[in-house]
């Protein structure tokens, strides 16, 4: 449960898909991993994968089954974890291994399975492979078999795809899921505090301006009075100095 509280860590990059499928020897290993990432099924689910089940011409799979080890080591077929049929894509890279997969075959027979016929199971495939080699090579000691499931959940996000378009072709049971697998959620307070900090600036910037422009028509006031307030100022002075000054007598007058 620790290591799945952030899925997004255990995917594959790009450049590690291609150096871990370059790896394995071509052939029904390299098609059963290739199956893996490049559709985010199960391992039980590829496992049980049947050539019929493959529509090449609409270039969609059809997983409606699952193959799962009972209590005595058997394989017991059942329906999907979330119990319900969904369709994944057939993209072009996967193709290839596809087509190269069902040559021949019946559309009962299953799609991928061991070089002798047998089930091709995700045991006996990290035993074929050298699995801890593989893991060695490609710089991810800790990597398991589900996290080529996260790798492609992680893709599908990175590539644009709707968080219920992921969630239908990876057949989570809820959308919370499928959103732990969005990059978009790891810078989301960064995002958020960013904005903040640009919304709280331009606030700033504009009491700024709308604080120096009232400070502008003050002082443009100060020195230049409006006429008609300046007019009242000078009749107020005149009169002032007027009714301050005593009235002289003219010369020779008398009372």
């Amino acid at each position: 449960m620790r290591e799945s509280i952030s899925p997004v860590s255990r995917a594959l990059t790009l450049e590690q898909i291609a150096t871990l499928l370059g790896l394995i020897p071509d052939g029904v290993y390299r098609r059963y991993f290739a199956a893996l990432v490049y559709t985010g099924m199960r391992a039980g689910e590829a496992t049980a994968l049947r050539v019929g089940d493959v529509d090449f011409g609409r270039g969609v799979i059809r997983v409606s089954r699952s193959l799962s080890p009972g209590v005595r080591g058997e394989l017991i077929e059942q329906s999907p974890k979330s119990c319900k049929s969904r369709d994944v894509p057939l993209i072009d890279a996967l193709r290839p291994y596809a087509e190269a997969a069902a040559r021949g075959k019946r559309g009962s027979d299953l799609l991928f399975d061991g070089p002798d016929g047998g089930r091709l199971t995700n045991h006996n495939a990290r035993r074929a492979v050298n699995w801890e080699a593989l893991r060695e090579a490609i710089g991810r000691p800790d990597l398991r078999i589900h996290d080529l499931r996260h790798t492609f959940a992680t893709i599908l996000f990175d590539a644009g795809a709707t968080a219920p378009d992921v969630q239908a072709t990876l057949g989570h049971s809820s959308l919370q899921v499928t959103e732990r697998y969005s990059r978009a959620r790891e810078g989301v307070a960064l995002r958020a505090g960013a904005a903040l900090n640009d919304a709280l600036k331009r606030a700033d910037e504009s009491a700024d301006a709308s604080r120096a422009k009232t400070s502008a028509k003050s002082e443009a006031k100060s020195v230049h009075p409006e006429p008609e307030m300046a007019q009242r100022r000078t009749w107020r002075t005149l009169n002032g100095t007027l009714m301050a000054q005593p009235h002289e007598r003219p010369r020779g007058m008398t009372l």
